[in-house]
């Protein structure tokens, strides 16, 4: 009996660092914005396919001090 595959993962970084604070000329819209809608994109494909891979988002360089999610939200308004 062959062994038995376990199922990926897809990992999506994430820069929260205020350089991604910057506007694209082109879109008007920020650096990190963008990220936010690219990782909403990927994810929400992964549901709707019913994909059995796992998933996993991770911001990185981010204030401390800040709560994440609420960047997050912010990001999507």
């Amino acid at each position: 009996m062959p062994p038995k595959k376990s199922p990926g993962i897809t990992a999506v970084l994430i820069d929260a660092g205020p350089n991604m604070a910057e506007k694209d000329e082109e879109s008007g819209k920020s650096f990190f914005e963008q990220a936010i809608n690219t990782a909403d994109w990927i994810v929400s494909r992964k549901l709707f396919s019913e994909d059995p891979e796992n998933f996993a988002i991770i911001a990185y360089n981010s204030d401390p001090n800040e709560n994440i999610i609420v960047t997050f939200l912010r990001a999507r308004l």
